[in-house]
């Protein structure tokens, strides 16, 4: 901790270097013997600022100008603090299995597999059942059902409504909780695209836990991305990563924000960096080959894409990523059989509009294209978010039915 006086020097006291920095610093005296004294408290991991306010002081009473001080920082701090001592720290549950069957729901959650954001449900529905005022499960439960739809796993219509009734449930079990604001937050970008509601909570979670890496994570990309701040996505997300270097698809997400800025040797350069951290990651082979794509390099694109199929066998978006490159390269008719393929498998499960679309551009049908962008604007889908910023979609920004649909989805 630092306390900065009037000459600008700092005394310091012993504390913990990573915690919370407490600024204090004084102003001009006025006609009445009173000085102005600012109090800032600042994060010591990351340097942001999380609360501001100034006092007048007594200049002969300094003593009570202190303790003035120290009650307006814990009027502040305390509602924030909770039972572990830490503004904005997890707030765990007593009942030992609910807590246990959280942490395997987040285990599951990070590893962004169908067959792992199912197992996420479950996982955090048996923490709800044994504890039903357990926050983070909640959030956790809204987490899963949300990310079930973006990849493409469920219809976004089967899993909405429950990823906000969980969203909300968690924040009114715990106002205080990050994780809490984090999924409403997300749930406001991606289902409402209200970027601007989703803005203030992302910042809210980001005051109550500056080291809540998946607060600044989606902020970065379901927020910032969407209104095009890549600068500031590129910020958030690279200290996303800095507060959880191991996490896979963070650090895969580093490299699509690179790709969105058409930075492609850098995006490159991470999706290597990805892969070595995790070679079994998907989803880091998926943005390897989209890259790949971006660059012509068609060969090693679709070498990267048939590393994400084996990888994960039931995932469509795998597979039509691999058909979209192979038409792009002069083979149309493979784009062609993908969409005969996905037909199929749309009259037995949930197949994204997306994929559809992508493919039917690939293959060179617009009319095709542009009535799967329509659909997948009816369905909210996540990939709508990017509209504006990927690069697979620059070839039809032109077209007067890709603004309508960018602005379906409240991007200008």
């Amino acid at each position: 901790m630092a306390v900065r006086g009037d000459d600008g020097g700092d005394d310091q006291i012993d504390g913990d270097p990573s915690g919370a920095a407490l600024i204090i610093t004084g102003g001009v005296r006025s006609a009445r013997d009173k000085v102005r004294v600012t109090t800032h408290l600042v994060d010591g991991a990351s340097g942001f600022y999380l609360w501001s306010e100034s006092t007048d002081v007594e200049i002969a009473d300094p003593l009570a100008g202190q303790e003035a001080i120290a009650k307006l920082v814990a009027d502040k701090v305390a509602p924030e603090v909770d039972a572990d001592g830490a503004p904005g720290a997890r707030r765990q549950s007593d009942n030992l299995a609910a807590r246990n069957w959280y942490l395997q729901g987040r285990y599951h959650l990070n590893q962004r597999t169908e067959e792992g954001l199912h197992k996420a449900v479950e996982f955090f529905e048996k923490a709800i059942i044994e504890d039903t005022q357990f926050s983070l499960a909640h959030s956790g439960l809204a987490d899963a059902y949300g990310l079930l739809a973006h990849y493409g796993v469920l219809g976004p219509a089967d899993v909405w409504a429950k990823a906000a009734s969980s969203a909300a449930a968690a924040v009114m079990l715990d106002g205080h909780s990050a994780e809490a604001h984090t999924s409403l937050a997300h749930v406001r970008a991606t289902q409402d695209w209200d970027f601007i509601a989703a803005e203030q909570l992302f910042q809210k979670a980001i005051r109550l836990n500056p080291r809540y890496s998946t607060g600044r994570h989606w902020y970065a990309m379901s927020c910032l991305v969407p209104m095009r701040r890549l600068d500031e996505a590129l910020e958030q997300i690279l200290l996303a990563q800095s507060l959880d270097p191991v996490s896979s698809i963070i650090a895969r997400d580093v490299a699509v924000t690179l790709y969105y800025r058409r930075d492609f040797d850098a995006a490159l350069e991470q999706c290597d960096h990805t892969i070595a951290l995790n070679p079994h990651f998907a989803p880091a082979y998926l943005t390897l080959g989209l890259i790949q794509e971006q660059r012509k390099e068609f060969d090693e694109s679709a070498a990267a894409f048939r590393r994400a199929v084996d990888l994960a066998p039931n995932s469509l978006r795998m597979q039509s990523a691999l058909a979209r490159t192979l038409a792009l390269s002069g083979k149309p008719e493979r784009a062609t059989d993908a969409l005969h393929t996905l037909e199929r498998l749309a009259e037995e499960r949930y197949v994204s509009p997306v994929e559809f679309m992508t493919t039917a551009f690939a293959a060179g049908d617009r009319e095709a294209g542009y009535r799967w962008l329509a659909k997948a604007c009816d369905e909210r889908c996540f990939e709508m978010l990017t509209l504006k910023v990927d690069p697979r979609f620059e070839s039809i920004s032109d077209d007067a039915r890709f603004a309508a649909a960018a602005g379906r989805v409240g991007l200008t």
